[in-house]
């Protein structure tokens, strides 16, 4: 190629800051500029592929081997005429610090001859800057507000995983919108004053009623800052929190509150009911007492206090129970036979069974507790005639649904829903429906436990409820229980419960201890009267008194577990230094104090939860001792 050529390049590219080579269509270097030459000095390669009169060879790290032949075999693509351009990107170690270069190649026309334009564009700056802004995208993936920047006109540049979530669609898919689809109307009235005072002040905080892409409304807070992109405009950064995670903690801290209180208060009142409970009985018993059938009365009231408190302590503590493996179609079949039984003539009732083999692992009869209290709450919401929908299905839980619902668990559940056709609910009375004691029944109709323990028990089993309801149009309660695949589910469920086998009662001596001294009373006529030899302590401390200062060692002692001073757990853990061979049966008026016994639970034989019978103290007794 002419020495003109070679000047005229020379001319068109001596003064750029890049290096620019030109080769003709055998890949040979025909010219090149100063910063060419200088760039394949620095580098080292000037004398095998560089130079002008010698066969092209990209420059690349020698030990970057699969940049070089990935090159390489595009040159020999683009000498073909298979492709038109190429560009890539590449890292080069010099002595004293790494750079990065970006390759140009495309096809030119000198002279009439077909020739290749070759650049190399030191990129370094724009490389660094762009893995920091990568390390802050990851970080803005880590945070849990929607995090979007838009520019004034108000369309989407950015949006990380919160929004994505948040608004139910992918990142890209978000980007190019304008905000106003998610956000505001164009000519919101809010929308226009938030924007002229994020403009005047440079930020803007407020409440936004957002939607997602599916039109569901978000209550969120919002907080807006004028930032400067990449480019130097003006941009605007929009944080917005969904306020209904806020609002479920706060429900969820106002549930743990009343959840202890009602501990607390349950665990009392079943201290007052046991005394109650067995000197009804023992009058009940006198068939010569003019008050026997008073007493029997007053069994059958305390009865039912007694279960109104175990409600009161599942909602509040969670629900225990044996739990097996069960299909949730036979479940639901089940829950058909008896519901028609409970619901008017004006009422129709139909049922939607899912496939068979859907197991959950479950305590059955909780499960059905928790559908007919639904089916119960939708019969009383409908007016007249109407109609109730039992139907099941399997569901996927996403993250952004786990999150929502305060369960970390995603993965497959199997969904009972129970649709009514009744008065529905506004949202002030979705929001309380789960607290205790609120109902939206007349006063007398209804003690406000029934969904408060249909939440505990479905919490238990490591579910939850989602409700949809429309004033005027019914209620949707959509009830999730967690698909069993795994292997360990089914060996958990059919590890079988084994209780003691009741033998011939044994007399035995018997320490009771109760800080309730109506308790200690009852409990020890009783066993006295059944050949007992009883001794008792109003106190833990009174307790080991008696243990140490005895005569003779007892076989047994009952003992209540929640006492001022020494508790239950204490002594226990004193008899088993003192007398490992002692035997322990804990009572106490709280179900949840169970868990607590976690450490002393080898040394207790058996747990008698209060109120109890007289045959319950005599049955436990008798197992222990044998």
């Amino acid at each position: 190629m002419s020495l003109d050529v070679r000047q005229l390049f020379a001319g068109m590219y001596g003064d750029v800051p890049f290096s620019a080579g030109l080769l003709n269509k055998d890949g040979v270097v025909v010219a090149a500029n100063e910063a060419w030459l200088e760039f394949a000095r620095v580098n080292g390669t000037q004398d095998s592929g560089a130079d002008v009169g010698s066969k092209y060879r990209p420059a690349f790290d020698p030990t970057d081997e699969v940049s070089a032949q990935k090159t390489e075999d595009a040159f020999r693509r683009l000498l073909a005429g298979e492709i038109q351009d190429y560009s890539f990107e590449y890292a080069f170690h010099f002595p004293d610090q790494m750079r990065w270069y970006r390759l140009l190649a495309r096809p030119v026309t000198v002279v009439r001859e077909k020739c290749f334009l070759i650049l190399h564009l030191d990129i370094s700056s724009e490389f660094i800057a762009r893995l920091g802004l990568r390390k802050q995208e990851a970080i803005l993936n880590l945070v849990q507000d929607a995090i979007l920047q838009t520019d004034l006109n108000g369309v989407i540049l950015y949006a990380n995983h919160a929004a994505s979530e948040l608004y139910g669609a992918e990142s890209a898919a978000l980007i190019g919108r304008e905000i106003s689809e998610i956000t505001f109307a164009p000519k919101n009235e809010t929308f226009i004053k938030a924007r002229e005072h994020l403009l005047r002040d440079g930020k803007w905080a407020g409440y936004v009623v957002q939607k997602d892409l599916k039109g569901t409304k978000i209550n969120s807070s919002a907080r807006w800052n004028l930032i400067a992109d990449e480019n130097g405009e003006d941009a605007i950064l929009h944080v917005y929190t969904d306020l209904r995670l806020a609002e479920q903690l706060t429900r969820t801290q106002r549930m743990m509150t009343v959840a202890n209180i009602a501990g607390g208060i349950a665990h009392d009142i079943n201290n007052i009911l046991t005394p109650i409970v067995l000197l009804a009985e023992s009058i009940q018993d006198d068939q010569s007492s003019p008050h026997s059938g008073t007493a029997a009365r007053i069994s059958g009231l305390s009865d039912r206090a007694s279960a109104l408190i175990r409600q009161l302590l599942g909602f509040a503590r969670g629900f225990d129970g044996e739990r097996q493996l069960g299909d949730v179609r036979e479940i639901v079949s089940d829950v058909s036979t008896i519901v028609p039984l409970s619901l008017p003539k004006t009422i129709g009732v139909h049922f939607e069974l899912g496939e068979a083999g859907q197991m959950i692992l479950c305590n059955r009869i909780q499960v059905h507790q928790v559908l007919m209290n639904l089916v119960i709450n939708a019969r009383d919401a409908i007016f007249g005639q109407g109609t109730i929908l039992i139907s099941m299905s399997t569901e996927k839980v996403e993250s952004h649904q786990a999150a929502f619902v305060g369960t970390a668990r995603t993965g497959s559940y199997v969904c009972i829903k129970v649709a009514d056709t009744g008065s529905g609910m506004d949202e002030k009375q979705k929001e309380q429906i789960f607290e205790p004691f609120f109902t939206t029944k007349a006063i007398g109709q209804g003690t406000g436990l029934g969904l408060s323990t249909c939440l505990g028990i479905v919490k238990s089993h490591d579910g939850f409820i989602n409700v949809d309801s429309t004033p005027g149009e019914g209620s949707v309660f959509s009830v999730y229980f967690p698909l069993v695949v795994t292997e360990h589910a089914v060996k958990a469920a059919e590890t079988p419960h084994t209780e003691p086998v009741a033998d011939q009662p044994i007399l035995g001596r018997i320490l009771v201890v109760d800080d309730e001294r109506s308790i200690v009373d009852s409990i020890q006529k009783i066993l006295q009267s059944n050949g007992y030899d009883v001794v008792t302590a109003a106190s833990g401390e009174e307790a080991i008194e008696k243990v140490v200062n005895s005569s003779s060692s007892f076989d047994l002692v009952l003992t209540d577990m929640n006492m001022p001073g020494l508790g239950g757990v204490e002594l226990i853990q004193f008899l088993d230094q003192f007398q490992q061979e002692i035997k322990v049966v804990a009572m106490s008026g709280a179900s949840f104090e169970r868990s607590s016994m976690r450490e002393v639970e080898k040394q207790i034989v058996a747990f008698l939860a209060k109120p109890f019978r007289s045959n319950d103290v005599l049955s436990v007794l008798e197992r222990a001792l044998s």
